[in-house]
């Protein structure tokens, strides 16, 4: 089950209307979906606004779905990349998801990309901080086996950012649990004190944004996640690998299945 089908009702809704149609979101093009995947653009659209803050789509002028792009017809590992020039992100097509959530966690990904470029250039103190826990990951890894979210966000600064970021909004527990540091970073720097919460489905792949004083029911969902079984919490996490090095214009989200 998709987020959409938690929020927004699925994305096989009737209301879809406008197949080829593009959308447009605090001037972030989205198009692509309609035609290559099993989300529309509409979907996109309502996934970033309902979960991501506005400037951190500021400067990217579109996210597009392109599974003819050369980069993914080179490596069908690829599932989206993020171009540093441009700020223009590229996703590839449904063929390569399991499942509409994780075309979602790969949308979330890149947009992570866009927001650390913003950081570098706006408030590069942020980023310096950023770098000091990231680089730390690797002593508390090698100790405890914790400290990142996947494999592929030990690949460097960047993709650790982009992998924390992402999964401080599709699965909060699970960052907390793997390093408290990176999430209280992603809360107070990044995402404005701004919490959100796993909803309880079978798959975890569904999400939603809590306010931030409602202690009690956070409390509550991180209880039932303790009592979930570790095997399980880990099972859900995307695994996820380094892709081939192409150049340094973009980022590559390579995800091994």
């Amino acid at each position: 089950m998709s987020i959409f089908d938690e929020i927004f009702g699925g994305s096989d809704s009737s209301s879809l209307e406008n197949i080829s149609g593009v959308e447009n979101i605090n001037g972030t093009v989205i198009s692509g979906f309609n035609e290559y995947s099993d989300l529309s653009n509409a979907n996109i659209e309502n996934l970033l606004g309902e979960l991501i803050p506005p400037e951190h789509l500021a400067g990217c002028p579109s996210i597009e779905c392109t599974p003819s792009h050369p980069i993914f017809m080179s490596d069908a590992g690829i599932l989206g990349f993020y171009m540093e020039g441009s700020h223009e992100i590229h996703i590839s097509g449904h063929q390569n998801f399991e499942t509409p959530a994780n075309m979602e966690y790969t949308v979330m990904h890149e947009v992570g990309h866009n927001a650390y470029a913003n950081y570098e250039t706006e408030n590069p103190q942020i980023i310096k901080e950023w770098e000091r826990i990231s680089e730390n990951s690797s002593e508390i890894y090698d100790k405890t086996g914790l400290g990142y979210v996947s494999d592929y966000a030990m690949t460097d600064a960047h993709e650790d950012f982009s992998e924390t970021y992402a999964t401080y909004i599709s699965d909060p527990e699970l960052l907390e649990f793997m390093s408290p540091e990176k999430y209280n970073f992603m809360k107070q720097y990044i995402f404005g004190g701004t919490e959100y919460i796993s909803t309880p489905l079978e798959n975890s792949e569904g999400y939603k944004i809590v306010e931030k004083n409602i202690d009690s029911q956070l409390q509550s969902a991180i209880e039932q996640f303790a009592q979930t079984p570790f095997e399980k919490a880990l099972a859900s996490v995307q695994t996820s690998d380094v892709g081939p090095s192409i150049d340094d214009v973009f980022r590559c989200f390579d995800c091994v299945t």
